[in-house]
């Protein structure tokens, strides 16, 4: 890892602008996945994906300190949704199977199976 001053500090500055985002909304609930950690330290950006009703889907960028209100307000500015406050995420953690996986479970074979 690099310790050079300019990356510490750097690192630095992140941490605290984190406590402070931490300390307006609260500790997480979970800690956080080894890609948050890795992006973080990175300085690179992560983007899930939103996906509606209607079929469509929104690409959502977020760090490892972004909440869901958070969250929620930045999708409702993508989408121009003006009322917002009671529209709700959802995360959903089912695992698409590949369609090898599917045939070898002898389940048929769609054009997405849903583990």
């Amino acid at each position: 890892a690099d310790t050079s001053p300019d990356v510490v500090k750097d690192l630095a500055h992140k941490a605290l602008a984190a406590l402070k985002r931490s300390a307006k909304s609260g500790p997480r609930k979970h800690p956080p996945a080894p890609e948050e950690i890795e992006a973080l330290q990175s300085g690179r950006a992560m983007n899930t994906i939103a996906f509606f009703l209607d079929e469509t889907f929104e690409e959502l960028p977020y760090d490892v300190m972004t909440t869901v209100g958070e969250a929620t307000e930045a999708l409702a500015k993508i989408i121009r949704l003006q009322n917002y406050q009671t529209f709700g995420l959802f995360m959903s953690t089912k695992q698409l199977m590949s369609r090898a996986s599917a045939a070898s479970k002898g389940e048929e074979v769609t054009e997405e199976t849903r583990a």
